[in-house]
């Protein structure tokens, strides 16, 4: 017997840090038709943001 698992992916097109320290992500699913890009705050990276800096949040996207 043969499964198939397909997995969605998301399309991140921009990430930034607001002027009060949120971090923020553009992004939409890659299995929708039309695609719908939305921003949205990541909450555990702003908090890794604000408590570790720049070089932590750095750190853990790449």
């Amino acid at each position: 017997m043969l499964y198939h698992i397909l997995m969605s992916h998301l399309i991140i097109t921009f990430i930034g840090i607001t002027q009060d320290d949120r971090v923020i992500i553009e992004r939409a699913s890659n299995n929708l038709r039309p695609q719908e890009f939305r921003t949205i705050e990541i909450e555990p990276l702003t908090a890794l943001y604000r408590e570790k800096g720049m070089a932590a949040l750095e750190e853990e996207l790449l």
